[in-house]
């Protein structure tokens, strides 16, 4: 496990911290049953045992595992909990579709999920993964497992207001949230995956309204983004409106999706923004950052980026705009364009 209690009472997680650091804050509780848990080493991160078994879990765990299970044997369906596949353990599985249902309330990064994917295709089972949603609205906080998934699925199964909705379209806006389009899940789209219908968020001129106006700060090194804005002289609010655009893919990276688009403006200056040089942009920079990223998902994000540009041409590209209203129309013009194209598709 990657959470526990420590010594007050506070659920703490491993990430970001060393066993050192952890070691100052135990002894250490299972957040579940209460028992003891010992702080262990493991080959890249640290992590927490029982010291003996733990007989627990959470209630909300195991009333949704409850609630799905009842729902698919009342359809006829062979469920079996706890089930132990070839590989590891599932909440539940039905054999006769080889379809297993993983309920994640605790947190899981993405490296974990990736892992248990491998495993599970390796396995010849398919998992729809369950999470609980975070946000307002249509707006999603992304853990770190729910980004990968949204990259390599395409769709999120989130509970919300106690209801299991599934969530396409998803469109980053923060290195944390993005905006999405919730839809009613019936049991055969849970159990038999179809594309859902998604478009342009209506709403996407307004987040980049309130991006140009807040204060500005990066995440990214001095180097890549701000040295580079404030050696140009120019003022984040009137940037050109292609360092907006709304490109699902970079929910995968681990920045704010407009800090690395106008760093890629302030880089490549007048040139196309083709393919090859985006790929380079984003691998030199995760390299800095030392972030690891597989090539074929740096190439997958390059294409999509890419493409949106030459969707909406070369009247978004340019000097910085002369006012902040000059911005947000273009903005607009941007978006109403970008939904055009979605609803002709």
């Amino acid at each position: 496990m990657f959470e526990a209690n420590d010594a007050t009472g506070k659920k703490i997680f491993v990430r970001g911290e060393t066993i050192d650091q952890l070691r100052q804050r135990g002894p250490f509780s299972c957040i579940f049953c209460k028992g003891e848990m010992r702080l262990k080493q493991g080959r890249r991160r640290p992590f927490f045992a029982h010291v003996s078994k733990c007989g627990g879990e959470s209630a909300l765990h195991k009333a949704w595992k409850d609630r799905i299970r009842i729902t698919l044997e009342q359809r006829g369906l062979e469920v079996v909990p706890e089930a132990k596949g070839e590989a590891r353990r599932y909440d539940l599985l039905i054999t006769d579709a080889s379809l297993a249902v993983e309920i994640q309330c605790s947190k899981m990064d993405s490296a974990e999920w990736l892992r248990r994917r491998a495993l599970d295709q390796a396995a010849g089972v398919t998992t729809r993964w369950i999470g609980f949603k975070e946000g307002r609205g249509d707006i999603v906080r992304l853990d770190g497992w729910m980004k990968t998934a949204f990259f390599h699925d395409g769709f999120i199964d989130l509970v919300d207001e106690e209801r299991l909705y599934r969530f396409t379209g998803s469109i980053p806006f923060s290195s944390r949230a993005a905006i999405c389009q919730r839809h009613s899940l019936s049991l055969n789209d849970f159990l038999v995956y179809r594309m859902l219908p998604h478009g342009m968020p209506r709403r996407w001129s307004e987040i980049v309204a309130r991006y140009r106006l807040r204060p500005f700060y990066s995440s990214l090194p001095m180097n890549v983004l701000r040295t580079p804005l404030y050696k140009k002289g120019i003022a984040p609010s009137l940037l050109p409106s292609i360092c907006f655009l709304p490109l699902p893919a970079l929910v995968l990276l681990p920045f704010h999706p407009f800090e690395l688009q106008i760093a890629l403006y302030l880089q490549l200056g007048d040139r196309p923004f083709e393919k090859e040089r985006i790929a380079s942009f984003l691998t030199r920079l995760l390299k800095s950052v030392k972030k690891e990223t597989d090539s074929s998902s740096i190439d997958r994000i390059a294409s999509e980026w890419a493409e949106l540009v030459s969707i909406v041409g070369t009247r978004f590209f340019g000097p910085p705009h002369p006012s902040i209203e000059a911005a947000r129309r273009s903005d607009w013009i941007m978006a109403g364009l970008l939904q055009g194209n979605v609803e002709r598709e």
